[in-house]
């Protein structure tokens, strides 16, 4: 009795290749690749965007570290071990398997650039959170706006906040240029303005 097509089909040496692909990882391999493409794609979508507001790229160039990460833990680094098996699959519980693996073939936690990584992402956090700090409480001194929308002018030439308010002179302050707002601020209230009246008390 003859085979039917699809009996063929699956004798053919693609499938059998596929199906011995998928068996060693090449699902997670096809995944980790596309997802460090889907990655820069994105990056490149910031960069795109920050030129269309004509902002400067500092986002995008930042997310291409968290990308240099990924690349190099999900690709490079399996395959300096020859081997898929060494990758962390994707999933929290995988993650900490992968971690609890490097610690154990690599004593990865003594090595001193790990230190001054974990030491830099720390300090970084640190100066990010004091920073924004610094500049929510200056905003509204140094600003022309009446709130933190219209505090500032992309076109302005000094700078909306400064580190240091209390380093400059009164002359300074007075010599600054005032930037006109972008976006005038409005009077929404219907009521007539009243001058405020001094009056003498009737009482005896």
């Amino acid at each position: 009795m003859p085979q039917s097509f699809l009996a063929k089909l699956h004798e053919t040496d693609f499938l059998k290749s596929t199906k011995k692909l998928l068996l060693i990882g090449g699902l997670w391999t096809f995944v980790a690749l596309h997802g460090a493409f889907a990655l820069i794609g994105f990056m490149l979508l910031q960069f795109e965007l920050a030129r269309s507001v004509q902002l400067r790229p500092y986002n995008a160039i930042a997310f291409s570290g968290p990308i240099a990460v990924f690349v190099s833990v999900f690709l490079i680094y399996p395959l300096g071990q020859s081997g898929w098996f060494f990758a962390p699959s994707f999933g929290v519980a995988a993650i900490f398997r992968s971690i609890l693996f490097v610690q154990g073939f690599h004593n990865w936690t003594l090595n001193p650039f790990h230190m001054m990584g974990v030491a830099g992402v720390l300090g970084a956090a640190f100066l990010c959170a004091i920073h924004g700090a610094t500049v929510e409480n200056t905003l509204f001194e140094d600003g022309d706006g009446a709130n933190t929308f219209r505090a500032f002018n992309p076109t302005q030439a000094e700078e909306t906040y400064s580190m240091g308010p209390g380093l400059r002179t009164p002359a300074q302050d007075q010599a600054r240029p005032q930037t006109p707002e972008l976006v005038p601020a409005l009077d929404l209230d219907p009521r007539p303005k009243l001058q405020p009246q001094t009056r003498t008390p009737t009482w005896t």
